[in-house]
């Protein structure tokens, strides 16, 4: 992430007027009946000309010609480090204004309020200078000054990120993206994105897949689903259902990318005993030629061919095995024919089906409410539907599934 155009311009703390007895900055109290002796004022009153006038180089001539003098003041060292810093500045050589601001602030003239300003400016410099323990340096003294200052808090995490203190990152950008959901205010795709790649250097898993989850919510992209997708996918021990249900997500969501994961989600459909899921993908396959071109396109259509056979057959008996199925003292066989009636489009009728299996009871229900969150979404039912998959949470591939399902829905209604 680049911060260049926060800093792109870095303006004064001190501001000069038109004579060297500046009282802005100056800290009163501190300056009352200090003076500055002829032997440095004039030289300093030159290179205020000079300045005007864009001529730096004789500007800060004059400038050391004041600080060459002998037996200086501390009040006179102080003005002469202040017209550093504004020469040095419009020069572009921010190093050597960092170091007369810093001498600004150490000399004990400066009012408060110009002192909070000059940290500012320094960590500022000392980003642009890729000193970034300066800038986190000067940037958490200003904070303590001006917590809403929102581009400081960023700056500072940004050096933090860019000294490899990952941790730190994080949970800076936790703080700012907290206070931004607390007040209503936009959390950026930029902030989500350092977290993230502060947590995969942290090698934080769950860290990553957080984040993931709130770009998702606010910025979703086909790279984001499957970048997320891939992470179940990871997962360790994953069966059958869980693949189906990993690439039934995908194709959901838009992110099925080759002919390959087309014809393995109906694959699996079919050992299921879905087939009319399989027809539905080979379907969506061959309408949009990602199936049916290329070496592969016999195989393809002949696993069409089979899972339209099968879903013809399915849906023929479904009325039958519900009969049956509706007679069982357990919910199993409820719920496989609630799943057959969501793979053919019969919502209605799948609902009605998993509602009876759970209520019978399960041994495991991790995988019914996950089917009928999915049909009551498609029935229209949204808090509903939220409910099941929320009741998802034993099998940590489903659970992540159903969240991941829950985040898809908030998205399309």
């Amino acid at each position: 992430m680049n911060w260049s155009n926060v800093i792109s311009r870095i303006g004064l703390a001190v501001t000069l007027l038109a004579a060297i007895s500046l009282g802005i900055a100056t800290n009163s109290a501190a300056a009352e009946e200090q003076k500055v002796s002829s032997k440095v004022g004039k030289p300093l009153q030159e290179a205020h000309d000079l300045a005007q006038k864009k001529k730096l180089n004789e500007a800060l001539e004059k400038v050391r010609e004041a600080e060459a003098v002998s037996s200086k003041t501390a009040f006179e060292q102080f003005k002469i480090d202040q017209f550093k810093v504004f020469i040095q500045m419009q020069r572009g050589d921010y190093g050597a204004a960092g170091r007369a601001m810093e001498a600004t602030i150490a000399s004990g003239f400066l009012e408060p309020n110009e002192i909070v300003k000059t940290q500012k400016s320094l960590a500022q410099i000392a980003f642009q200078l890729k000193d970034y323990n300066k800038s986190i340096e000067y940037g958490k003294k200003y904070i303590q000054s001006a917590p809403g200052d929102l581009d400081m808090r960023l700056l500072v995490i940004q050096s933090q990120y860019l000294l490899k203190d990952y941790k730190g990152t994080a949970t800076g950008l936790r703080e700012v993206i907290g206070s931004a959901e607390k007040s209503g205010k936009e959390v950026k795709e930029d902030w989500l994105q350092l977290l993230m790649s502060a947590e995969f250097e942290q090698n934080n898993t769950s860290g990553v897949a957080e984040t993931l989850d709130m770009l998702l919510k606010r910025y979703p992209t086909q790279k984001y689903w499957r970048d997320r997708l891939q992470m179940v996918q990871d997962l360790p021990g994953l069966g059958d259902r869980e693949n189906f249900e990993i690439l039934r997500l995908m194709n959901e969501t838009g992110v099925l990318e080759d002919a390959e994961e087309y014809v393995e989600l109906a694959e699996l459909a079919i050992q299921l005993g879905l087939p009319g899921e399989a027809k539905t993908t080979l379907d969506k396959g061959f309408a949009g030629q990602v199936l049916g071109v290329g070496e592969n396109a016999d195989r393809q259509k002949r696993l069409l061919t089979m899972a339209s056979t099968q879903a013809v057959d399915d849906s023929k008996s479904l009325a039958q095995v519900e009969k049956e199925t509706a007679a069982a003292k357990t919910g199993d066989a409820d719920v496989k024919t609630g799943e057959a009636y969501l793979s053919h489009g019969k919502i209605d009728a799948a609902v009605v089906a998993l509602q009876r299996g759970l209520g019978k009871g399960l041994t495991s229900t991790d995988g019914a409410n996950l089917q009928l969150g999915i049909a009551l979404y498609r029935m229209g039912k949204i808090e509903e539907a939220k409910t099941a998959l929320a009741a998802v949470a034993q099998n940590k591939a489903l659970a992540e599934l159903a969240r991941l399902w829950t985040i898809f829905i908030q998205q399309k209604t």
